[in-house]
């Protein structure tokens, strides 16, 4: 069975962490548990990558869905999160039952 493989191209940002500056960002917070979770329990069935807009430029680039999405509607699109190269949500975080209900029985 292939590994399902969720892609979450993120806006720009200093780190990826979302625990630079003066305030934390929730949202940012959440899927860093969302990611460890999935590492943690469903290494076999799933993988995540994350990419800043700052820092990966070129994984937008390769991504004509994603280029399409931001000539479209901006910055504010982002996040926008793929599920084996497919948009599934766009313009939030997902949950970690979003993500999970995509997984292959």
């Amino acid at each position: 069975m292939p590994q399902m493989i969720v892609e979450i191209f993120e806006p720009s940002m200093c780190c990826a962490s979302g625990m630079c500056g003066p305030e934390p960002d929730a949202d940012v917070l959440a899927i860093n548990q969302v990611a460890l979770e999935i590492e943690t329990n469903h290494s076999g069935k799933a993988r995540m990558q994350r990419y800043l807009l700052n820092q990966a430029p070129q994984e937008f680039a390769k991504r004509a869905a994603i280029m399409k999405l931001l000539q479209d509607n901006g910055v504010a699109v982002l996040p926008i999160t793929c599920i084996n190269g497919e948009v599934v949500k766009k313009g939030k975080y997902p949950a970690l039952a979003e993500i999970l209900a995509y997984l292959p029985e």
